[in-house]
């Protein structure tokens, strides 16, 4: 079959998705900063313009197929929850079949600059309605796939951006990606959202109040380019934006508040002139944005964060007010942020760190949310505050490059933040940690336990109250380990699965482990851990790969052995993998140990959005439509909410360790690992073994 060599063409008539967002419990009137529930909901319509429902079974005769063609296919995510990066497409360490079996991921992100060592990219020859989930292997009914021209955590050194092209970097190096190029790109792959360009600077800190100028005004032009009329493609009718495209904008603006605040100002402006003309039919900008996205990783990278932001006084407030005079000298009068945006911030007062209750009903306390409590690190809230202040809460708020569960925890709390990345879990994963933590904790747990420095820290026998909290070791502090580092030589005889505080699906049937599913209580079970690891299954049927095995499997070869599948449900699922076999697994170099990691890993963060959304559900239902602030809660009600879920996240705190501890010491023992099979292995070995009284590792 010929393919097309146009499939942006052939595509050209067809629907694109449509992304709305909606807030079951919004923040009272007036308030912008403070935990929220939503769901974001995709909707995905076929060839014709139709949508077909996933959740719809085809087998059904009642006349809901027919319903749900005009409805349309509805994927919904609901926030707090997290996305998956990829590596050329592919999430790190899984195959198609694992992301399109696992629960835990649904919303898969990739960045582009992986495709441009071909041209034209791979991915844009292939055809059809959704031409990068066929291309990656994605399932189109489950999985919402995001794309970027780069990798939000690469924060390598790149040459400069230029006026009308952004560089990213592929396997054949730096390459040049023109305005043009990523229209044509988006137009052609078709991607469930797509991220505008945003001029962020890679070349060496510091930046100049010059090259923050140029950041802001490119990243304007940029979004707008990308909103610009042109696209053939049907416009949705129940999108939130105004434009076919679902859009995420990068907020730019580096460290500097009022750069952050200016773009921000800029995105929600009226336009008038040859700006207007540029994004016709829209008035502004930030009416074809869908979502508002943050990148911490390069603002860690670029600079210390400054302390005197969390105490602007007189001196801070005339540098402010100088570099808002050098923004507005600079700004031309083509410029999309406009001088009257710029003009209103000289009148605005500088951030709060801890805003009143007109902007934010959290406790005061919130700051020492997490680890990073140091004022620094509430400097970068600060940041994130000043680009969402002038904007409204209706949108989803995304943010990548969280290092720790006490970051998410701190970002939901301080700022708001819907969405974010689980990179650091996967980071975790190929580093050979498992993660052991849940969120609520057993409010019968005792929240303190005593250190261990031993290699007998794992007793079979321990008390159910410490196995319900999971965890590793128990540091200096008196606070566990959000996972365990299976590198290390004391998990070489520990055959107990890889999260205490969750049970494995085999455990309802295995009289064995019953105990280490009951709940502290007894009253309920621990929640199951769905991964390939802790519940591992037996296929139905045997795969025939070869006429020889037709001798063997028979019954698969004649379609039959599956009149038994349903009273035989219970025993698909085997006992879970133990943390000695992975021991094993790692130090032998098995691709397969990273891949039942990733999985676990994954499965273990799914459960901790899935109870922070329980603790914030508690003041309404998950799902529930709530339009604008009219129809929202009250102050009270919310304070209420707040109030309860701080005082979860105080308590998870307390128990788990928001040290790096535990992720450097993984990386120190993968490392060693890594190097013994290197090159000069045979030598170190010789000389190892030379040496008396030491043993090879």
């Amino acid at each position: 079959m010929a393919q097309d060599k146009h499939p942006s063409r052939a595509s050209e008539n067809m629907r694109l998705p449509s992304l709305r967002f909606h807030l079951a419990s919004p923040l009272p009137s007036g308030a912008l900063f403070g935990p929220r529930l939503g769901t974001l909901t995709l909707h995905r319509y076929d060839g014709a313009g139709r949508n077909t429902n996933a959740n719809t079974d085809p087998a059904d005769s009642d006349g809901s197929a027919n319903a749900a063609e005009e409805e349309g296919t509805q994927i919904e995510l609901p926030t707090p929850g997290f996305l998956v990066c990829t590596s050329r497409g592919v999430v790190p360490h899984l195959s198609r079949d694992h992301c399109n079996a696992a629960s835990a991921v649904h919303w898969v992100h990739v960045p582009f600059e992986s495709f441009l060592d071909n041209s034209p990219p791979v991915p844009t020859l292939q055809g059809g309605d959704t031409p990068l989930h066929s291309f990656l292997g994605f399932d189109k009914a489950k999985h919402v796939v995001s794309m970027s021209i780069r990798d939000p955590h690469d924060v390598r050194e790149m040459p400069p951006n230029g006026p009308k092209h952004l560089t990213a970097k592929c396997v054949r190096g730096v390459r040049k990606v023109t305005l043009d190029d990523w229209r044509r790109y988006t137009s052609a792959t078709r991607p469930d959202i797509v991220f505008a360009l945003s001029d962020t600077p890679f070349t060496p800190p510091p930046y100049s109040q010059k090259r923050l100028t140029k950041s802001i005004e490119r990243s304007a032009e940029w979004l707008a380019d990308l909103l610009r009329p042109g696209s053939t493609a049907t416009q949705p009718q129940d999108s939130q934006s105004t434009h076919p495209l679902n859009v995420f904008v990068n907020m730019a603006g580096g460290h500097a508040i009022a750069a952050r605040e200016a773009f921000a100002h800029g995105l929600v402006e009226r336009l008038y002139g040859k700006d207007a003309e540029v994004v016709k039919p829209l008035k502004r900008l930030d009416d074809g944005v869908c979502g508002y996205a943050f990148d911490l990783a390069p603002l860690r990278h670029a600079a210390p964060l400054p302390v005197a932001a969390m105490a602007p006084d007189a001196a801070e407030n005339d540098e402010v007010s100088k570099a808002l005079d050098e923004v507005t000298d600079k700004l031309g009068a083509t410029s999309l942020i406009t001088e009257n945006a710029v003009a209103a911030l000289k009148e605005a007062p500088t951030p709060n760190p801890l805003p009143s209750s007109a902007t934010q009903v959290i406790p005061p306390q919130s700051n020492d949310v997490s680890h990073h409590s140091s004022r620094a690190e509430t400097s970068l809230h600060e940041l994130l505050r000043a680009s969402l202040e002038p904007l409204l809460p209706q949108k989803p708020r995304l943010a990548t490059g969280s290092q720790l569960p006490h970051e998410v925890l701190a970002l939901i709390i301080d700022v708001g933040i819907d969405v974010f990345d689980a990179t650091w879990a996967v980071q975790a994963a190929g580093w050979g940690v498992a993660l052991d933590f849940k969120f609520p904790v057993p409010t019968s747990a005792p929240p303190h336990s005593q250190p261990q420095t031993h290699d007998h820290d794992h007793d079979f026998n321990r008390d159910q109250s410490m196995l319900s909290l999971g965890g590793g070791l128990v540091r200096e502090d008196g606070k566990r380990d959000i996972g365990h580092d299976l590198y290390a030589d004391r998990y070489a005889n520990d055959f107990s699965r890889f999260a205490d505080c969750f049970a494995a699906r085999c455990d309802s049937t295995n009289t064995k482990n019953i105990v280490a599913a009951v709940d502290l209580a007894g009253e309920e079970t621990q929640p199951t851990c769905p991964c390939i690891a802790c519940s591992p299954r037996t296929p139905r049927r045997h795969t025939i790969h070869s006429k020889v095995d037709f001798h063997s499997y028979p019954a698969a070869s004649e379609g039959g052995g599956e009149e038994n599948a349903e009273s035989k449900r219970h025993e698909e699922y085997r006992p879970p993998f133990t943390r000695a076999y992975l021991h094993h697994l790692l130090h032998t170099h098995e691709m397969s140990a990273h891949t039942v990691l990733v999985a676990h890993n994954l499965a273990v963060l799914d459960a901790f959005f899935a109870g922070i959304r329980s603790v914030l559900g508690c003041g309404g239902r998950a799902g529930e439509q709530v339009d604008g602030d009219d129809h929202g809660r009250s102050s009270e009600a919310f304070e209420e909410t707040a109030d309860r879920f701080w005082q979860e996240v105080r308590r998870f705190t307390e128990v788990y360790s928001g040290s790096m501890a535990l992720f450097e010491e993984a990386r120190s023992h993968w490392g060693s690992v890594d190097y013994a099979r290197g090159k000069g292995r045979l030598t170190r070995e010789r000389e190892v073994q030379s040496t008396p009284g030491s043993d090879i590792a």
